[in-house]
């Protein structure tokens, strides 16, 4: 079989859509109250991880995705290793692990693209291969002499936001049968690595005046909402007296926290007590607090995202503070949106970063799976940078209000 790597084109190409029918589609879906289904396809993919890098022992992986059935295949783009052109990965794509199952810290950065639309995947059709050979140690804290294993797991239940797409473009949206493809896993020993290639570069871009103005208003507003979100948890925790006689902090539910970070745990540890750090009560309080933090920091700003995808307005570099990327995409954006904008991209980047408090990940995109993440899997809702964006950016009149 013929093994091709992919141009960075075929994940970019798409069709032109007319805003005026996806907004008439928004429209009509409302009034219905229902949503197209998406149908799946028989496609299988398949994912394979080899030792087979030249230079393996510098701590590379070569990486294949192969489509072994009968159908094309959606993939989100900023899913695989083959999103970017300068051999950095999109996020945290690799699992990697240490000689005592520990996972090692991701130090790469964070690309961020906004709402999920069809210019988020691309297909991959049947009998089609991709190979790339990627340095896990550009991205990940390897040491010399250390053993590590690594795989990857390519999630293929993605989908666009439902009001991003027509019910047409919806309807012929088919995904893979499978939620999910596992590669085998391998083992790499670096004996060597080359510190200049796995530093963190940050090129000169600089941003022009107007570039620099346009970020500054974002950011203003980023702090600010940051603030009025860290407020609102603060006031969620209450002294109240319980049945023992003694006064406790306990949290008082609210819809939009529900929303956003799940259900709260109210058997955890008392917020603020010696035992509250880490636990998911903890990550939803002490994210936005951190994030808010390094929002009042001067932030490093550059222009200009080379080897980036074109689908993507900012990258993070997580352990920088701060250096944010901002790409061209970023300026087109609107200033405000409770779902995708300049002030939201900024408030989500914000979280990735580790100072003060672990960085979030990048579980799930878009509005409406990480709605589903909070109320199906709340350990990882509140560890995802969108569930925090979009409960910081939420405006909707809650009658508890």
């Amino acid at each position: 079989m013929d093994i091709r790597y992919p141009h960075p084109s075929a994940f970019y190409s798409g069709k032109l859509r007319s805003k005026r029918k996806r907004c008439a589609l928004a429209l009509g879906m409302t009034l219905m109250g229902v949503s197209p289904i998406v149908a799946n396809a028989a496609g299988r993919v398949e994912v394979l991880v080899d030792t087979k890098a030249a230079r393996v022992m510098e701590g590379w992986i070569g990486i294949t995705i192969r489509n072994v059935g009968d159908a094309a295949v959606p993939i989100m783009t900023l899913d695989t290793p083959f999103s970017r052109t300068d051999g950095r990965l999109p996020g945290n794509t690799l699992h990697v692990v240490d000689e005592a199952g520990h996972e090692v810290a991701y130090r790469g950065g964070w690309d961020y693209f906004g709402r999920v639309t069809l210019d988020s995947f691309t297909k991959i059709h049947p009998g089609e291969q991709w190979r790339v050979e990627i340095n896990v140690a550009r991205d990940y804290k390897l040491d010399v002499g250390r053993t590590y294993r690594v795989k990857y797991i390519l999630k293929l239940d993605r989908e666009p936001d439902a009001d991003m797409v027509s019910a047409e473009e919806r309807s012929s949206f088919t995904r893979a049968e499978q939620s999910a493809a596992f590669s085998n896993e391998v083992v790499i020993k670096p004996t060597r690595i080359d510190l200049a290639e796995n530093h963190l570069r940050v090129e000169d871009d600089s941003c022009s005046l107007q570039q620099e103005l346009t970020i500054a208003r974002a950011g203003y507003e980023a702090t600010r909402r940051l603030t009025s979100a860290e407020s609102f948890l603060w006031n969620r925790y209450q002294y109240r007296r319980g049945d023992d006689g003694a006064y406790h902090i306990v949290f008082i539910p609210h819809p939009r926290y529900t929303r956003w970070f799940g259900k709260h745990d109210d058997t955890g540890p008392e917020f603020d007590s010696p035992e509250w750090g880490l636990d998911d009560n903890a990550r939803a309080y002490e994210t936005i607090s951190a994030s808010q933090l390094r929002s009042t920091a001067p932030l490093d700003t550059r222009c200009g995202c080379p080897g980036g995808n074109p689908d993507v307005a900012a990258r993070a570099e997580t352990e920088t503070t701060y250096t944010m990327r901002f790409c061209p995409k970023f300026f087109k954006l609107p200033e405000f949106d409770a779902y995708a904008s300049r002030v939201g991209t900024i408030i989500h980047e914000y979280t990735h970063y580790n100072a003060h408090y672990p960085g979030t990940g990048d579980y799930e995109y878009g509005r409406n799976d990480t709605e589903k993440l909070a109320r199906d899997d709340r350990s990882k809702a509140v560890r995802n940078a969108d569930n925090f964006e979009f409960f910081t950016t939420d405006t909707t009149p809650y009658d508890e209000d």
